[in-house]
């Protein structure tokens, strides 16, 4: 499905269709802390979809922030809300 959409905004690059987008994008850790790999790419995947005009949300775990010693701050610019399970 993924890619289908991007192939949709390449041959659609005027369509209106990712501005309606709302995105709840799932990351254990804080894609904020630039830590490793894997959080620098969340975090890079948030903001290519944030500037295809997408409203996205965070998910992640309050106890693997905790345990990874990850604060709560985000960029409120990128995410408008964050969630915890």
């Amino acid at each position: 499905m993924y890619l289908r959409r991007l192939d949709f905004i390449k041959a659609f690059p005027n369509s209106k269709l990712m501005s309606t987008l709302q995105v709840l994008f799932f990351s254990p850790e804080n894609p904020f802390s630039n830590r490793a790999g894997n959080t620098t790419r969340a975090k890079k995947n948030i903001s290519i979809l944030k500037k295809l005009g997408c409203t996205i949300d965070l998910v992640g775990f309050k106890n693997i922030y905790d345990n990874m010693g990850d604060d709560l701050d985000y960029d409120r610019a990128l995410v408008e809300n964050h969630f915890f399970n």
